[in-house]
């Protein structure tokens, strides 16, 4: 059997998921050392100049090597093969945050909340870095998908300079919608307060008993929306209210409401890691991601879309293993939530 290859280079394996920018295959570099893997990734997205996008991504990645930020996927090459466009990407050895949270529930339960706040943390730490080098960088797409659980027990953000690079290419299409690229926040733009609001987001969309925000009840992304989200304590009575309040902070309209950065934001997660009765640091994450979703695992179904629901959805039957209300009481509430962390831009 013959392997396909692209430009002499990649060896092309089966397609293993499609993103928004289209099918994701799992490839190895056969130059170099170890033949190590890595995603090859054929653009179909609409664009209207590829050269475009593909140079404003470049850039973007550029900027992210050169400031040696960890836990980002890297562009490894780009690729021309016939009329095809091909982006390489590092190979990540874990599921997206979403498959773990449709695993969870497959199984009868919510994720657990004291790990949605470790990878929450080490997320937001990231970003931090990429929003206080420079030129702010920001993402501008953070949900369950662009983030993966690392079998390192590590999350790792990936998709980065997607948005920045369709900004460039003046791509505005329905498609981009569409497909989930981007999270718009209230204010619009491409910004750190639009990442700290995505991430939000995504923490209030699982707790809400979805995977991911793309497939949030329609009645609570109306709500959302329009500045008046559904209490989380309505939906999630298990959960600490120093959570959720914390939670609604970074959904605040104005982003002046919002935590200031995304280390602050990251700062009051790591607060609430501390009273967790159990690690939730990268140990503890790589059992939880081989208990979950081992290395064998079918791939689980597909979650229904948005709006197909219209009713939050019922509390869940078991409470998952995390903080008990009585483990935040030397957290005080007021003091969370008036939280000041200034940027350490400087350090």
């Amino acid at each position: 059997m013959t392997t396909e290859t692209l430009a002499g280079r990649f060896e092309l394996g089966p397609e293993r998921w499609v993103g928004p920018l289209g099918p994701v295959h799992e490839g190895k570099q056969r130059v170099g050392p170890g033949r190590r893997k890595v995603a090859l990734q054929r653009l179909t997205a609409p664009l209207g100049s590829k050269a475009a996008f593909v140079e404003a991504l470049v850039d973007a990645q550029g900027k992210v090597s050169r400031a040696a930020i960890p836990h980002v996927q890297r562009l490894v090459d780009v690729l021309e093969e016939g009329d095809d466009t091909w982006l390489v990407w590092d190979w990540i050895d874990g599921p997206p945050l979403r498959a773990w949270v449709e695993a969870h529930h497959q199984r009868g339960a919510p994720a657990p909340y004291g790990f949605l706040l470790g990878v929450a943390r080490d997320v937001l730490f990231t970003l931090h870095a990429l929003h206080t080098k420079g030129r702010p960088l920001a993402h501008g797409g953070i949900g369950a998908r662009a983030i993966r659980l690392d079998r390192g027990g590590f999350p790792i953000l990936t998709g980065f300079g997607v948005c920045a690079a369709l900004d460039e290419a003046g791509e505005t299409g329905d498609w981009i919608a569409e497909r989930h690229v981007r999270v718009e926040a209230p204010e619009g733009g491409l910004a750190p307060s639009v990442d700290v609001f995505s991430m939000g987001l995504t923490l209030y969309a699982v707790l809400a008993g979805a995977s991911d925000f793309t497939v949030m009840p329609a009645e609570l992304m109306e709500r959302l929306e329009a500045g008046r989200p559904i209490d989380l304590a309505l939906i999630r009575e298990d959960v600490p209210a120093v959570i959720l309040r914390s939670i609604e902070r970074a959904l605040a309209s104005d982003p002046k409401q919002r935590f200031e950065s995304a280390a602050a934001m990251a700062r009051s997660c790591e607060l609430l890691v501390r009273s967790l009765p159990e690690s939730v640091d990268p140990p503890a994450l790589v059992k939880e991601i081989e208990r979950t979703l081992p290395r064998d695992a079918p791939p689980a179904p597909p979650t229904k879309p948005r709006g197909k629901e219209s009713v939050p959805p019922k509390p869940p039957p078991s409470k998952p293993p995390g903080l008990e209300p009585e483990s935040t009481d030397q957290i005080d509430l007021v003091e969370l939530s008036a939280l000041r962390i200034e940027d350490e831009a400087s350090e």
